[in-house]
């Protein structure tokens, strides 16, 4: 279906619009992906990994898992270029109920990852000294404002917004990776040989990379905004991918140069200790100036993303049709509101740790559907077209749902309370499915 055709908005009033091409695309997944984590992880990975080869492989494997849980969405998006993302995969497959409940669990968990975002630029903010008079609570606040006044300015704003801080981000990344090099004298070589690799340690480190690569699938939600959908969406979210999985790998042979193991396995922020290291006191200022950019890019595309979600629902019947309300400029505006103003109160009122504690099961429900849709959607429409289809099918899909499972059954069992009340966060959609499906 047409952006200019959709069911809730009325023909001549202003409608989504397919601007959006290659350069965004990858801009998109890199900006989307590339955050916090590359700050951090690298620690307890060398920790748990305990032997430098071993370290890469294990981030390049990181790169090769995620492209391929990627191939379900990736046909799906092509196929179904729509708003929304899994919500609509999931109402393809299996019916407006269920899509109502996907689409339910992904805004929610997508809504919390943006307050989650706000609050941490809010700490970056602070540790460079600005906004010291106010609260974190606020200063994200303050931010979520200014974001919804730049998506509601119009798509090709926050698409040039995005692949802007994108470019800026990776030039920084490249700096960062050469200067270590260059300036930062070689670690010393452990002189004890590496342990041996345990299925523990291997299981620890697969979770923490993983969880590096989470954000990449922001193209999946804007299928009605991408130019040539069938063919933009897979190169960028290909290539996007392939560009990270190269961006870790790097970044983490910079490390393992400029710090001894021990050092690096121990930090608890590495890039910051190796920075340090060639910057002396102004390193702090480096490090929290690259994470504020890093954070910035990340929360600029998930609040672009997310309110397309509400807009589906819209679009489906599942929300009033004022949710499909589209400024001049493409921006579904009543959308990008409800869904910066429901992070904002979420980020000032100080419980969205416990909302963040309770939310990663609800991450897993939209991969989930995404791949039973893609399996079912083979077997029951195989002459639906797929500009792009996933190689090795049904493979893909079966590591998908072994991963994706296999994290769902650990969530509860390690946290078995907040499991449960991710079910109640999603029992509290269901009043969605008392609206009737829009047919026309």
């Amino acid at each position: 279906m047409a952006a200019a055709d959709s069911a809730a908005t009325k023909p001549g009033q202003p409608h989504l619009l397919r601007v959006l091409g290659l350069g965004f695309g990858i801009a998109a997944v890199i900006g989307g992906t590339v955050g916090s984590g590359l700050m951090r992880a690298p620690g307890p990975v060398a920790a748990a990994l305990g032997d430098p080869a071993t370290i890469l492989a294990f981030w390049a494997l990181g790169g090769v898992l995620t492209l391929a849980m990627a191939m379900p969405m990736i046909e799906l998006a092509t196929a179904l270029p729509r708003a929304g993302g899994p919500v609509v995969y999931a109402e393809r497959a299996f019916g407006h109920t269920a899509g109502t409940l996907v689409g339910w669990a992904d805004w929610l968990q997508n809504l919390v990852a943006i307050s989650f975002i706000s609050v941490v630029f809010g700490e970056y903010l602070q540790r460079l000294g600005i906004g010291g008079g106010l609260s974190i609570g606020t200063l994200a606040v303050l931010m979520l404002a200014v974001l919804a006044g730049v998506n509601c300015l119009g798509t090709r704003v926050t698409g040039a917004s995005q692949t802007a801080g994108t470019v800026i981000k990776i030039a920084a990344i490249v700096t960062l990776v050469a200067a270590l090099y260059l300036f930062a004298p070689a670690a010393p070589v452990p002189a004890s040989p590496a342990p041996p690799l345990t299925f523990v340690a291997a299981v620890v480190a697969i979770r923490l990379i993983s969880g590096t690569y989470g954000g990449y699938g922001a193209l999946f939600y804007l299928g009605e905004e991408i130019e040539a959908p069938g063919r933009t969406i897979a190169r960028a979210t290909l290539l996007g991918l392939v560009g990270v999985t190269l961006v870790y790998v790097a970044v983490n042979a910079a490390l393992l140069h400029a710090l001894p193991l021990s050092v690096l396995s121990a930090s608890t922020l590495p890039v910051a200790d190796a920075i340090g290291v060639i910057a002396g006191p102004a390193g702090e200022r480096l490090t929290t100036g690259f994470a504020l950019l890093a954070v910035l890019t990340l929360l600029n595309i998930t609040v672009m993303f997310t309110p397309r979600t509400l807009y589906a629902f819209a679009e489906s019947g599942a929300l009033p049709g004022i949710f499909a309300r589209v400024t001049p400029g493409g921006a579904p505006w009543v959308a990008v509101i409800v869904t910066c103003a429901a992070a904002a109160l979420l980020a000032s009122s100080g419980t969205y740790l416990t909302i963040v504690a309770i939310y990663a099961p609800l991450s897993m429900v939209p991969i989930i559907a995404t791949a039973l849709a893609a399996l079912k959607l083979r077997a029951r429409e195989p002459e639906l077209a797929r500009p792009w289809r996933m190689p090795l099918y049904p493979l893909p899909v079966v590591l998908t749902l072994l991963v994706s499972g296999a994290l769902l059954v650990a969530f509860f069992i390690e946290d078995t309370e907040n499991s449960l009340w991710s079910l109640a966060l999603l029992a509290l959609g269901l009043p969605l499915l008392l609206r009737k499906k829009r047919t026309a």
